[in-house]
């Protein structure tokens, strides 16, 4: 009989206990053993079945089809808040409130919140088939932090731009600062967007990395948006060079490249001819055959 390779967990019960190391070595020890199971979750050394491609064809077209329009509003938003702040200084809340360029990216944004938890809900569930724990925590969490940031985003083209709109007219708001209030208000939701997103992409990562195929690449890109969600955490009520960088450049190019991926992986699997029903006629021809044989 053949022998499976060991997987992480059995790795870890063969290293030798702690109280029997030398002191010295116990540090060594310690994030050998981290090591291991971070190496054994991401890299797992057991061959795991294929995920069934199972889902509706219309469903997998659906995401690959609004996975692309992501990476078109994304540009899209880039593109005109670049162009917005070229115009008048990112700090002139009052001018960028007056702007159409800077309006117009932000429901580009507010429009690519929209249709990215319909993508991920399409790959976070095909991943779940398998039963995999993982892709429903990341899934979830991923879905969460784009409420967070559809809201930080509701509140500044809602409620924030219209104020500062009125007050550049000569109407009274009620205060002469009103951003003041909103700024304090789309901070805590950028953060918790932050926060969820890291955790989602953290889950979802380990389980489009055991998948096979374009699900791993796409796990790769989620590692890479797991670390930046660290920077957007850092950099949370900050206004400097470099969080500008982040919020700018970074963030939404890293979402045209997971996006691309991800449509790539759901076109492929759409054009896939379905696993479940290969299996089921290998399954039948195997009895054929050993009812023949018999």
């Amino acid at each position: 009989m053949k022998k499976e390779p060991s997987n992480a967990i059995n790795d870890i019960q063969t290293i030798i206990p702690v109280e029997d190391v030398p002191s010295s070595t116990r540090p060594m020890q310690i994030f050998y053993t981290i090591t291991s199971a971070v190496r054994g979750y991401f890299w797992p050394t057991s061959e795991r079945p294929g995920t069934p491609a199972n889902l509706p064809k219309e469903i997998l077209l659906s995401g690959a089809i609004c996975s692309w329009v992501c990476v078109a509003l994304s540009l899209t938003a880039m593109v005109t808040m670049q162009i917005a702040f070229s115009q008048v200084d990112r700090t002139n809340h009052l001018g960028l409130s007056l702007d159409g360029f800077y309006a117009l990216g932000d429901w580009a944004y507010l429009t690519y919140d929209l249709v990215h938890i319909y993508v991920v809900a399409v790959f976070a569930f095909w991943l779940a088939r398998s039963l995999c724990w993982e892709a429903w925590l990341g899934g979830a969490a991923l879905i969460v932090a784009t409420l967070g940031d559809f809201g930080s985003l509701g509140v500044n083209i809602f409620l924030q731009t219209p104020a500062l709109s009125a007050l550049a007219h000569g109407e009274s708001v009620g205060t002469p600062h009103p951003e003041a209030g909103y700024d304090l208000i789309c901070s805590t939701l950028d953060f918790a967007q932050a926060s969820f997103a890291m955790v989602g992409s953290f889950f979802l990562a380990g389980a489009a990395l055991r998948g096979r195929g374009m699900a791993r690449v796409v796990g790769w890109f989620l590692i890479a948006g797991f670390t930046i969600s660290i920077f957007q955490i850092a950099e949370v009520g900050l206004h400097t060079s470099w969080t500008n960088i982040v919020d700018d450049w970074i963030t939404p190019l890293g979402a045209v490249a997971g996006h691309s991926v991800m449509a790539v992986c759901l076109w492929g699997l759409f054009r896939k001819k379905d696993v479940s029903s290969h299996a089921r006629s290998t399954i039948g021809a195997s009895k054929a055959a050993a009812h023949v044989g018999s």
